[in-house]
This record gives structure tokens, C-alpha cells and sequence, in this order.
């Protein structure tokens, strides 16, 4: 006698049987369409192979529980072919970032920064070329969120150059920044000797005093 807790799918009642049949029917139509990556349809047809052990060839007596989940991973995997179009979107939208990205100098952002943006880079270069379209996804989504926070370092500014009569430097023969003086029209006055002008002194002095002693 059956065990009254346990559901079995027998011959008068293989609904369940029934609809996993022709789900298997409808995922090996999908096996040489080559529009799907072949990864994606290999994974579909180990899950095929699968369902098909569920239903037996000589089973009478099928557990519903059994059925039921092998429905179930039947159809994710029909919901995971990747197209080879999409898969190739994806590579492309991850490469051309990375590429944004090699252009970068390392010197324009801080050390902290610049090691998270390496970590995301490396990791997605190393799923660049898989087939796995989750992962390239993922992989774009850490790589641009690491990109988006660079932190740039400050640009140090350049000391200005002193314009031409600034601090006395003007070319004019060093005159001190004075060379707009106004012109008065008048000549200055050429510069005696200290000793001329010693000699000129003396004579005047000597000449007074034989004055006053004639």
C-alpha cells in the first residue's frame, strides 16, 4: 500500500508528468539554435538530461515533488539562454570602459582610490571573455561604480610671474620701477668729484684767510 504522505504520479493521473514532458519537448528545440551562446545551451541540455530521468521510461509510480522541481529548473534554464548578440553588447560595454580606463594617470588620483579602481579592473579582465553574462554585467557595474569614485588630487598652482616693472625689475637700466617719472625739462646737473670738490674747498678757505691777514 502507497504511503499516504507522499504524491506519486500514476498513469490515470500524469498531469505533472505530462507538462514536464512537454517542456522537455520545447527546451530541445532550442539546442541547435545557434543564436544562443553554446555555453547557455549546453546547461540547457545537461538540465534536459535531468528531466528526462525524473519521468523514467518504465516508471509507474512518479514522486510529484520530483516532477515538480525538475519543471522548475527546466524552465531556468530555458530563462538563462543568452543570446550571442546580448553576450557581445555586454563584452563591448565592459571593454570600452576598460579602455577609458587604461588611459587614466595614475598620479592625478589618490593611492586609496587608484587601488579599488586596479581591484575592479583586474577582476574584470579576467571575465571579459566568458560567456556568463551575469558576471560581465556584474563585472561593468563594480568596474564603473570603482571608476565614478576616483578621488583626483589637487592641482597645484604654478607660481605667477612678476609682470615686467614689478619689485624693480623693469629693463630700463635698472631703475627701480621709476622710469615713468614725469620729465621736468631740465638737465640734472653732472656730478663733481668728491676729490675736485675737496680741492675747491680748500682753495676758498685759503684765499679768505690771506684776505684777512692783509
Amino acid at each position: 500500500m502507497a504511503n499516504p504522505g507522499i504524491r506519486y504520479v500514476f498513469p490515470t493521473e500524469n498531469v505533472p508528468g505530462q507538462e514536464l514532458l512537454d517542456l522537455i519537448n520545447r527546451a530541445n528545440s532550442y539546442l541547435n539554435n545557434e543564436t544562443f551562446t553554446a555555453t547557455s545551451r549546453a546547461t540547457l541540455a545537461a538540465v534536459i538530461e535531468s528531466a528526462r530521468e525524473v519521468l523514467g521510461t518504465n516508471s509507474t509510480n512518479i514522486l510529484i515533488d520530483y516532477v515538480e522541481a525538475a519543471i522548475y529548473e527546466l524552465t531556468a534554464a530555458l530563462d538563462g539562454l543568452i543570446l550571442v548578440a546580448e553576450l557581445e553588447a555586454a563584452r563591448e560595454r565592459l571593454q570600452n570602459l576598460i579602455n577609458q580606463i587604461t588611459e587614466l594617470d595614475e598620479t592625478d588620483f589618490t593611492p586609496a582610490s587608484w587601488i579599488i579602481l586596479q581591484e575592479a579592473l583586474y577582476a574584470a579582465l579576467e571575465v571579459l571573455e566568458s560567456e556568463d553574462l551575469a558576471d560581465i554585467n556584474a563585472a561593468f557595474e563594480a568596474l564603473y561604480a570603482a571608476f565614478d569614485e576616483l578621488v583626483e588630487l589637487p592641482i597645484e598652482e604654478e607660481p605667477q610671474k612678476p609682470e615686467n616693472g614689478e619689485n624693480g625689475g623693469s629693463g630700463n637700466g635698472g631703475n627701480g620701477g621709476n622710469q615713468n617719472l614725469p620729465q621736468t625739462g631740465h638737465a640734472l646737473p653732472i656730478a663733481v668729484p668728491m676729490g675736485g670738490f675737496l680741492l675747491i674747498l680748500g682753495l676758498v678757505i685759503a684765499a679768505k684767510d690771506k684776505k684777512k691777514f692783509e
